[in-house]
């Protein structure tokens, strides 16, 4: 019988061997997919509780140069965004690419749009998460690293080399 191992994202990653192994990782990586669309789902909302849930009481958030520790300050971030933005988004996840990095931990690198309706203007956004997930009974979110590539008004466009 040959068994056939498949790789479970980029070069580095801990490959597991065994059939057992190998359906934990599989799982793993299916409920990364699941946190990343509930965080979705609750910054949509505006909803610090249910994206407290979602976090490792020692989670780190990094946007930019600006690193927040700590559910508690991640959770005032998020908090405070919410209070300093009241528009209302729409956020959507795609080419989702799951990792096994073994020791019963995930990385998810996705891309992400979000659109948003302001009081005389539409919105449009995108950029970059990269995930990191990890916990024996239950996968909780370590990591988050937030790029944002670019974020502007639909009528101004965002077309390069025009000099703005």
């Amino acid at each position: 019988m040959t068994i056939i191992r498949h790789r479970t994202g980029g070069g580095g990653a801990s490959r597991p061997g065994t059939v057992e192994e190998r359906l934990r990782s599989l799982e793993a990586m299916e409920t990364v997919r699941g946190l990343l669309a509930s965080y979705a789902e609750a910054v949509d909302r505006r909803d610090a509780d249910g994206l407290s849930r979602l976090f490792h009481s020692a989670v780190e958030l990094q946007i930019g140069d600006q690193t927040t520790t700590g559910r508690p300050a991640v959770v005032d971030f998020f908090e405070d965004a919410f209070l300093a933005d009241p528009s209302e988004k729409s956020h959507f996840v795609t080419n989702v690419r799951t990792q096994w990095l073994g020791n019963e931990s995930v990385r998810a690198d996705a891309y992400f749009l979000w659109t948003a309706g302001e009081e005389n203007r539409s919105v449009i956004g995108w950029g970059t998460y990269q995930m990191y997930a990890s916990g024996h009974d239950r996968l909780l979110l370590t990591r988050i690293v937030i790029e944002i590539r670019h974020a502007g008004a639909i009528a101004d466009g965002w077309a390069t080399g025009s000099g703005q």
